[in-house]
């Protein structure tokens, strides 16, 4: 009993002694980490990571697919509207070889009587070229997609790829309406 007392007065001292001269570790702490537990740690990291990173990757190469699809499909919505409130026709080219698009819009300083209508690059934000990234590649079926006074569009689909996915920018599915969506390639 009396060696079970002097052990619990002991306790939190750095090296309890006991009569005999013993030295008693009762709460034995390590104070550093060895060699070989740092280098199992980083191996383990790093095998995490060779997994991880691809699939971010990938996971990137996708948003930028469908973020560029998202924003010529914003593009052409504005287009459409900007058509209706100015009374003037309006049209997206896309140049599929440099992987680029812009707004035009119906010159209307010309004679009333002319009778193939004449587009000039349309000023403002909108009006600037867009640049698709390189990695995405963009097939039209026409290179110029039109928008009318009265609110309508060309019906055309736009395809965008990464050599994986693909993602579809369409306004053949209903009059009017320009919709995203995935399509299996």
């Amino acid at each position: 009993m009396a060696l079970k007392a002097k052990m619990m007065l002991l306790i939190g001292q750095k090296s309890p002694t006991i009569n005999q001269g013993k030295n008693i570790n009762f709460f034995y702490s390590k104070k550093a980490f060895s060699l070989i537990e740092i280098l199992i740690v980083v191996i383990l990291i790093s095998l995490i990571a060779a997994l991880a990173i691809p699939n971010l990757v990938k996971g990137r190469t996708y948003i930028e697919l469908k973020q560029t699809a998202k924003n010529m499909a914003h593009v052409m919505q504005y287009a459409q509207q900007r058509s209706v409130i100015d009374s003037k026709e309006y049209q997206m080219q896309i140049d599929s070889s440099a992987n680029r698009y812009w707004l035009m819009v119906e010159d209307s300083s010309d004679d009333m009587m002319v009778v193939e209508k004449k587009f000039e690059k349309f000023a403002g934000k909108m009006g600037k070229v867009s640049a698709i990234p390189k990695s995405i590649k963009i097939e039209a079926e026409e290179s110029i997609v039109y928008f009318y006074p009265n609110g309508l569009m060309e019906k055309v689909q736009i395809d965008f790829t990464d050599g994986k996915n693909k993602i579809v920018v369409s306004t053949k599915e209903q009059r009017g309406t320009v919709y995203v969506y995935e399509a299996e390639e």
